[in-house]
């Protein structure tokens, strides 16, 4: 099995909607923001659900009610996996970090 990359994730298998922060921005501008309790919701007021696609740290995150819910992954300049993440209501679950040639180095599960 062909570990994932930036370049062939299926982004399918992350919540929807699937919005980009760019240049201190989403696009489209879906008026995203984060409260001041962390919490990421709409301008009115709707608490966000879906995928953030942190473009200049190449990195993809799902949130559910506005509190990082389920896969958080970051990647390498050369597009491979640097570290996965798993959350669950906003409190980390396990991290695995990668080398840059794919292989795991470290895994944290909490509990």
């Amino acid at each position: 099995m062909m570990h994932p990359t930036l370049q062939n994730i299926d982004l399918s298998t992350f919540r929807s909607p699937l919005v980009k922060w760019h240049s201190g921005m989403f696009v489209p501008d879906d008026a995203i923001y984060t409260n001041n309790l962390g919490y990421l919701q709409t301008e009115e007021g709707v608490f966000f659900t879906g995928t953030v696609f942190y473009e200049a740290g190449r990195s993809l995150s799902e949130y559910k009610d506005g509190l990082l819910d389920g896969k958080s992954l970051s990647f390498y300049e050369n597009g491979t996996i640097a570290i996965e993440k798993i959350y669950q209501e906003g409190c980390l679950l396990s991290n695995t970090y990668y080398k840059s040639d794919g292989t795991t180095f470290s895994i944290y599960q909490s509990g």
